[in-house]
């Protein structure tokens, strides 16, 4: 079948985590015999060439915080209905909104995944959350399969707006284990002697949360924050700022490719403060490499229990300063670490595998492929 993919930025799959999730499963499905082509926006980079076998095609947007997803999911949606896709899936809530401009042709299967309930961050405006809201109503009225990567986000799909969804969570695949190297002597850390905060800086990941309570502790270890902001300028600016004076704190900007494995491969303990997640990639990866985790007491984090053993997870409340630094305290030292491959989970095959399924259904209710 003829699939779009319409609510990534990009086809760089460590740009984000819907981008990972698009690129990861589109390749997935590609290599199931599927024809896949990826909506994305000017201006956040592509991979260039034929380099994961799916057609990548770039569409303009109004480049402003509140209109980009709107404007350039709207103009693919109208695109990918027109040039009669077998199928057209959205990711998050806000390009949910366009999903009305891919009925101009009734064939066409329209299936949409809800990643995280992102009007519950920080950063949008109140009309922006409201704009956000509508789109997750938008997918429970008009998309014609919804899936939900987190149970939590599967339950409040169908207790507030009375929509069933299919849970397909994120996938993981094993990855690249990379000895110490070039990433550490430039960073100049030293292997399982640092904690490694990795997401984009925006106030829900807690990052100013995780400044805050390290300053206040006399742990050995440094602190690596990986991440770069995402329409959040000044709070990337504040974290700076908040950094400031202590020299065990480093930001070390966007990392990716091997320079993001090395730092994943010999950190001692991988911290994710978050206020809101969905189902957090850089979580399941941090088990997956065998690392213990500090993580906030949220639902996103639950839907991991039984993949590893719960004595390699930390829970504190969310926002919790205090809390935070006593967990950051007690670390021993050295901290113990497991081998990589240490994680039960869904692979992304699997994954494309029952998104493949949820396809099929919706298309025979159609009346099958266009």
């Amino acid at each position: 079948m003829r699939i779009a993919m319409i609510g990534q930025k990009t086809n760089i799959w460590r740009f984000g985590g819907v981008e990972r999730h698009v690129a990861l499963l589109s390749e997935r499905l590609g290599a199931r015999g599927h024809e896949v082509t990826v909506f994305v926006r000017p201006g956040y980079g592509l991979v260039e060439g034929d380099q994961t076998g799916l057609a990548t095609i770039v569409r303009p947007s109004v480049r402003t915080k509140h209109l980009e997803a709107i404007t350039h999911s709207s103009l693919c949606a109208l695109e990918a209905s027109l040039r009669g896709f077998d199928v057209i899936h959205f990711h998050a809530v806000g390009p949910c909104l366009a999903i009305p401009a891919a009925r101009v042709r009734r064939k066409p299967v329209v299936c949409a995944t809800i990643h995280d309930q992102d009007y519950n961050k920080q950063k949008w405006s109140r009309f922006a959350r409201w704009a956000l809201r509508a789109g997750e109503a938008s997918a429970c009225r008009y998309a014609d399969a919804r899936i939900a990567v987190a149970r939590y986000l599967q339950e409040h799909l169908r207790g507030t707006r009375g929509c069933d969804s299919h849970y397909i969570p994120n996938g993981n695949d094993p990855l690249p284990v990379r000895r110490p190297g070039e990433a550490l002597a430039r960073f100049g850390l030293e292997p399982r002697r640092y904690l490694l905060f990795m997401a984009r800086l925006v106030p829900e990941k807690g990052c100013d949360v995780l400044i805050r309570a390290f300053r206040r502790t006399s742990t050995p270890y440094r602190l690596a924050i990986a991440g770069a902001s995402s329409h959040s300028d000044d709070h990337a600016r504040a974290l700076r700022k908040l950094a400031e004076g202590d020299p065990r704190i480093q930001l070390l900007g966007h990392q990716s490719g091997d320079a993001l494995d090395e730092l994943r491969t010999n950190a001692a303990v991988y911290v994710m403060p978050s206020r809101q997640e969905g189902l957090p990639l850089s979580l399941l990866e941090a088990l997956w490499y065998g690392l213990p985790v500090i993580a906030s007491d949220i639902p996103a984090v639950h839907e991991l229990n039984g993949a590893a053993d719960r004595d390699r997870i930390t829970l504190v409340p969310p926002g919790d300063e205090d809390a935070l630094a006593t967990a950051i305290q007690a670390l021993p030292d050295p901290v113990p670490t497991e081998q990589p491959g240490t994680l039960e989970w869904p692979t992304w095959a699997e994954v494309a595998e029952r998104v493949e399924l949820v396809y099929e259904h919706a298309l025979a209710r159609r009346g099958g492929p266009a």
